[in-house]
């Protein structure tokens, strides 16, 4: 077992190098630099080299990690969309960055890339508190949560079906439902239904495997999350949740192999440049084939797009910090109180890119802010510092958490295994920000999680202190 999984970690590293190089061959304007500042390329390469060993390294450790996440997306949006961008002289959302904000932006995230290893080094992983879990049992009250569950799946597409009609559940375009005259309860209340249609799976395999039996629960719920949430009908972040959400948690071949960074991505490459098809038109109006084959076509060019705009957003902030000021903590504290509507808080601040983007004076405001840029427009470099650090220790405080504590064997199964894919996924959509909806949308499904385990009567967690040899 031991030779067969290095074997598969050896696989696995070669395969995501060849496929980085793939990518990095079929995107780069070789013979056709519009830009080449040596000091712009030099703080590039420098950062891709750091975060391509620190990706091998989590890819090594781990078979799937928030910390592979965050190495990841710095990879693919700070280093690979950031200079396929520069070396086309194509920035989304403005016409030009000098090559002297650049540099900087490029020197910041080197220190954002050894403050967040700073904040690994905090967790001891040779003396720590073991944490353990309480399991989950065979019992009724799986039994009942999963009929009330089922239950609530069926309702919640019948309704769906009922509001918008069946076909048009298959495209992003015509999917949407208001649930309230405000956009903000419509977006919570939509996340509250998916993540109920999710668990509803989750626990329905669950009992399954406790007391064996309810394979019917398992397709009726599955085909329900299927019929109301289809993947062409979700934002890509959301299906990334949704459906590689299920995936980590159950399937035992991705806990074993080092298969994940392929598939992610795999996805992140094709599935979700494919999604963008259905994000505009009907689904009876999408040319499958067609849709796939520009995929391949626009290798090249849909780095240059506008959801790779997390580069240019990070150079946006930290222009606009140099013009006028940081917010003082107002942004973070939008974040922290997001749960308070905002009829009852008017000046309650609004997600970090849209503040970005009204300052530019833009009629469009759904841009990311990713973390750093969060982090320096609340506190300047001394954010960078503190966000860099508490992201590298609670990212790598959870994944010890999960991987200390998991059954490989799936014979037990422990509450946090349920959450914590969910919380990886969204991760993902946290890097690339804003932090305002991705924590609000995350907490969503944590809550959901959150009121399934007390009703099972479960405690979250015990500690125990143990010093590990």
């Amino acid at each position: 077992m031991l030779q067969t999984n290095k074997i598969l970690t050896f696989f696995s590293l070669w395969l995501l190098i060849l496929l980085l190089v793939i990518v990095f061959i079929a995107a780069i304007p070789f013979g056709n630099f519009q830009r080449s500042d040596f000091g712009v390329y030099l703080t590039f390469f420098v950062n891709g080299f750091l975060w391509t060993l620190l990706l091998i390294k989590e890819v090594k450790k781990y078979s799937f990690s928030l910390m592979m996440i965050h190495w990841s997306f710095c990879l693919l949006f700070f280093f690979f969309a950031a200079i396929i961008q520069y070396s086309n002289n194509v920035f989304p959302w403005v016409n030009y960055l000098s090559d002297d904000i650049l540099t900087k932006t490029n020197l910041y995230l080197t220190c954002w890339t050894f403050f967040v290893i700073i904040g690994n080094l905090f967790v001891n992983e040779k003396g720590y508190m073991i944490h353990n879990l309480s399991y989950i049992k065979k019992s009724n009250k799986i039994f009942i949560l999963t009929i009330s569950l089922t239950l609530f799946s069926i309702f919640i597409m019948f309704y769906r079906i009922n509001e918008i009609g069946f076909i048009n559940l298959f495209s992003r375009a015509t999917s949407g439902i208001s649930y309230s005259e405000n956009s903000s309860i419509t977006l919570l209340l939509g996340k509250i239904l998916q993540s109920i249609s999710y668990f509803a799976v989750i626990f329905s395999f669950i009992n399954k495997k406790l007391n064996k039996k309810g394979s019917i629960f398992v397709f009726i719920s599955s085909l329900s999350l299927l019929i109301s949430f289809f993947p062409t009908s979700l934002a890509r972040n959301t299906t990334g949740v949704i459906y590689l959400g299920l995936l980590l948690t159950l399937s035992k071949t991705l806990k074993t192999n080092k298969l994940f960074i392929i598939l992610f991505l795999g996805a992140f490459l094709i599935l979700f440049p494919f999604l963008n098809a259905f994000r505009n038109i009907s689904f009876y109006n999408v040319s499958i084939t067609q849709s796939i084959l520009n995929v391949f076509n626009n290798l090249s060019i849909v780095w240059l797009a506008g959801d790779y705009d997390a580069y240019t957003m990070l150079n946006l902030v930290i222009d606009y910090i140099h013009i006028n000021s940081i917010t003082f903590g107002y942004q973070l504290l939008g974040v922290v109180l997001f749960f308070i509507p905002r009829i009852f808080w008017m000046s309650k601040p609004i997600g970090s890119g849209a503040f970005i983007a009204e300052n530019y004076n833009w009629n469009f405001t759904n841009v990311s802010c990713p973390l750093p840029a969060e982090s320096l427009i609340n506190f300047g470099f001394i954010g960078l510092i503190i966000f860099g650090i508490l992201i590298g220790f609670i990212a790598k405080k959870l994944d010890l958490f999960y991987w200390e504590n998991i059954d490989i064997s799936g014979k037990q199964i422990n509450n946090f295994e349920l959450i914590y894919p969910v919380i990886l996924m969204f991760f993902f959509f946290m890097c690339r920000g804003d932090l305002l909806s991705s924590t609000a949308y995350m907490m969503a499904y944590i809550f959901v999680w959150f009121i399934l385990i007390k009703i099972l009567n479960i405690n979250i967690l015990q500690l125990k202190k143990y010093n590990k040899k």
